[in-house]
């Protein structure tokens, strides 16, 4: 039996990957689950949080566990091992930049100009910054980190709001892409940045390529899951941007409004199967340009809660 191609290989784990997936990825969550590493509580704190909050540790542990994975990935790109303190590092970054995010959404939803500096001073994301200044002010390399991060976000978000069309003409499929590549790529490229100067070891344009595309991949999977939610709301959605180019399977898709309920990629294949298609094709050209073995299982981890369908009600990632 031959190999399969290039493209074969690219696509994303369909249901019967699912499970050998998740096998591999058990002994990583039970790691964070029991230890928690990357969260810094004392032995007594950690055992106590273990026993009176499973629901919220079993979050944190998924979390955590995909993020340990992502950095395997950045150390087999950049050929050393990381320093002990870089989940921590990477867990209190992520946080500042999911809470920049929100404030972002919310102001967005009040129909509010959203300069970036009235972002960052808004007291959640101030909260969140003030954390990460405690936290990292005793390691040496925290001002250097501190300034690339804020000219390197500024001119993120700057051309992220760019991207962005009036909010009367809706989004086309290559500018949510370019959107998603600003966006949950950019928090990953910006992670990768922060990495490299707690290391003093500037990273290669291959190493925040590949860091890019991961994001990328995992915004395709939220939007799956997501498309519900996002319909109801009136926000943007990559899979309804690729069904209006098919008038029936765009009916088909508008026809979700108001329903309840889980959303997979199985759904998209037997309803709107173009849909579904250029779906899979985006996946496939981003995962083609991802040479990590580790960044490549994390992506396809990214893509499972989207085979098994999954009802998010409320966003935790790097929230918490």
């Amino acid at each position: 039996m031959g190999r399969a191609g290039p493209r074969q290989a690219d696509r994303p784990p369909g249901l019967w990957q699912v499970p050998g997936l998740l096998i591999r990825f058990m002994p990583y969550y039970l790691h964070h689950v029991i230890v928690q590493p990357y969260r810094g509580l004392p032995p007594l704190e950690n055992v106590r949080k273990l026993l009176t909050r499973p629901a919220r540790r079993h979050q944190i542990a998924v979390y955590d566990a995909v993020l340990e994975i992502m950095l395997k990935g950045y150390a087999e790109l950049a050929g050393h091992p990381l320093r002990q303190e870089t989940g921590h590092v990477a867990v209190m970054l992520t946080r500042v930049g999911f809470a920049f995010d929100d404030e972002y959404e919310r102001q967005k939803s009040r129909q509010q100009a959203a300069r970036f500096e009235d972002l960052l001073e808004s007291p959640h994301v101030q909260e969140r910054v003030r954390e990460w200044r405690a936290f990292m002010q005793g390691f040496p390399t925290y001002d250097s980190i501190r300034n690339f991060l804020m000219g390197f976000v500024a001119q993120l978000y700057q051309d992220y709001a760019e991207t962005a069309g009036p909010p009367d003409r809706p989004a086309s499929f290559d500018a949510m892409m370019r959107g998603a590549a600003l966006d949950s790529g950019g928090l990953l490229v910006a992670l990768a940045h922060a990495i490299a100067l707690f290391h003093d070891d500037p990273p290669a344009d291959t190493l925040l390529s590949q860091f890019s595309r991961v994001g990328i991949n995992g915004k395709l999977a939220d939007d799956v899951i997501d498309f519900p939610l996002d319909l109801a709301g009136g926000r943007a959605n990559i899979l309804l941007a690729l069904a209006r180019g098919d008038e029936g399977e765009h009916a088909t898709a508008m026809g979700l409004r108001g329903t309840d309920g889980t959303m997979s990629t199985r759904w998209w294949k037997r309803n709107c199967p173009r849909t579904y298609h250029k779906l899979v094709a985006a996946y496939q050209d981003q995962q083609a340009g991802i040479t990590s073995r580790w960044l490549r299982y994390a992506s396809n981890l990214m893509w499972t809660p989207a085979v098994l369908g999954h009802a998010r009600k409320k966003e935790t990632r790097g929230r918490i």
